[in-house]
């Protein structure tokens, strides 16, 4: 007749926590929370009342029962789909069939001093050397690294790795290119044109602790923007492909003159290139929070369709009405920076 037996009946009688792991035992609780403090103040009262347990377990019991007949109706709504699942793999296999990570590959290790030699003509090899522009690269040993892109070939010999967009070599590479300063900034000199061009690689992307759900519906977006000396917007008259026609490498005695140009032009251009991006990123937001309700949605329907009693319904709404508010705060607070520049010019015949 103490306080402990009352703890104990609650917990093998009614949720049979010592036998098993108890489902969804903290919302079962909260709804019985004063009836279990009541119990505790006055255990020998509630003692003498075998009922008032017996109760209890019948509740819970079906409270349990409920619960699995809801997860059995997750579980169907998402469930294997055959139809959906070949899509996938023939978007996945049409992906890396028209993408070309050797030539991806072969231009960044360039860039990087990073030695790239062909064994034979599905293997190859990576090391480090003495000219590498970047102290390390994550996966990369001192030894180095054989790999082919022939899966059958990987198979038959243990020391190859299979080369793949996936292979966290391959996404080391990326990173250094996004996340550092390295290849951030180019000059290149209009070789059929007159005239400059400022282009701006501008990237949103959402940065607090919900990101890695808000990037679900706003992944990292990269925006860009070209404008001319005047600070004229040229982002659709001249795309990126067009302007990689126009262009060619810049010779080494006109680049110690950049130096010269005054730091307050760039800076105006920049602030006029995210005035500029603010229009488009304004719909990348919009189109990405009308993405983030349509899904949500679909889960209170979900919800609303379980087979459960009205107080689970609405703790499972409550739970994703707080996940929805959190998502749409990690959007709309979505931040924009520079992520790359180039500027174009034509240089003055001689």
């Amino acid at each position: 007749n103490s306080f402990e037996e009352i703890l104990f009946n609650w917990y093998h009688h009614v949720l049979n926590a010592f036998e098993s792991s108890p489902k969804g035992a903290n919302t079962f609780y909260e709804k019985h929370h004063e009836h279990i403090q009541n119990m505790l103040k006055e255990p020998v009262k509630y003692l003498e009342k075998k009922d008032s347990f017996n109760l209890l377990k019948e509740e819970y019991t079906k409270y349990s029962k409920d619960i699995e007949k809801g997860r059995d109706l997750l579980i169907e709504v998402n469930s294997y789909n055959d139809n959906m699942a070949k899509l996938t793999i023939g978007e996945i296999e049409h992906y890396h069939q028209s993408t070309e990570l050797l030539s991806y590959l072969e231009n960044a290790l360039d860039r990087l001093g990073i030695m790239l030699e062909e064994l034979d003509t599905v293997t190859y090899s990576i090391r480090p050397s003495d000219t590498m522009r970047i102290p390390s690269l994550p996966g990369l040993s001192e030894d180095g690294l054989i790999l082919t892109m022939d899966r059958d070939n990987a198979l038959k010999f243990d020391y190859k790795n299979l080369l793949s967009w996936e292979h966290p070599l391959v996404k080391n590479i990326i990173d250094v290119f996004i996340q550092s300063s390295l290849g951030n900034v180019s000059v290149q000199n209009l070789s059929s044109t007159e005239g400059a061009y400022f282009e701006f690689i501008l990237s949103l992307t959402c940065q607090d602790e919900f990101k890695h759900e808000s990037q679900k519906y706003l992944p990292y977006t990269p925006v860009r923007v070209l404008v001319n000396a005047q600070g004229k917007d040229e982002t659709k008259s001249l795309s990126k492909k067009k302007l990689d026609s126009l262009c060619a490498p810049m010779p080494d005695h006109h680049k110690e003159k950049l130096q010269y140009i005054p730091k307050e032009i760039y800076k105006e251009l920049s602030k006029k290139a995210h005035i500029i991006a603010n229009d488009r990123i304004r719909v990348y937001k919009k189109k990405a929070l009308e993405e983030l309700e349509k899904h949500y949605q679909y889960e209170f329907n979900r919800v609303q369709a379980l087979k459960l009693d009205t107080d689970q319904k609405n703790q499972l709404k409550q739970d994703l009405e707080k996940k929805l508010e959190s998502i749409t705060h990690s959007i709309d607070k979505s931040k924009v920076s520079l992520d790359a520049f180039r500027l174009c010019f034509s240089i003055p015949k001689e």
